[in-house]
């Protein structure tokens, strides 16, 4: 196994119950080929429904990871909205560098949902000074 640097980031904004049935809805309406492969990778034999709420729980502490292997900052996008952004990383040796990015990598692993929380992160921080 070779050395690599791994590097994971996700938006960081307020969770609430509004945003969990927001974010659970895009979740139950994912193709099964993609939950599938994510089990696959992930969770290897669990049932779907498993994978669906992994998933949700993978975002709801990805938005909200604060810790000792993370580091939050600003980020823009490429309209110029401003956002928070929760980063984790490290040298690699063939496995995941630290558990934050892990939670951060799973998050991650869709592009609506990405997209989604990008949105929120977004809308929190037009009140941001």
């Amino acid at each position: 196994m070779g050395m690599n640097f791994l590097m994971a980031k996700f938006p960081k904004f307020t969770f609430h119950l509004d945003r969990k049935k927001e974010l659970q809805n895009l979740i139950d309406g994912l193709h099964e080929d993609l939950l599938q492969e994510y089990a696959d990778y992930n969770m290897e034999g669990e049932p779907l429904e498993d994978v669906k709420n992994d998933i949700l729980e993978s975002v709801i502490d990805a938005c909200q990871l604060d810790n000792c292997e993370t580091v939050e900052c600003v980020q823009y996008t490429a309209d110029g909205e401003r956002y928070h952004a929760v980063f984790a990383g490290g040298m690699s040796w063939g496995d995941m560098p630290s558990e934050s990015y892990d939670i951060l990598d799973r998050a991650s692993s869709f592009h609506e949902l990405y997209e989604l929380c990008l949105e929120f992160a977004i809308r929190d921080c037009k009140y941001c000074v």
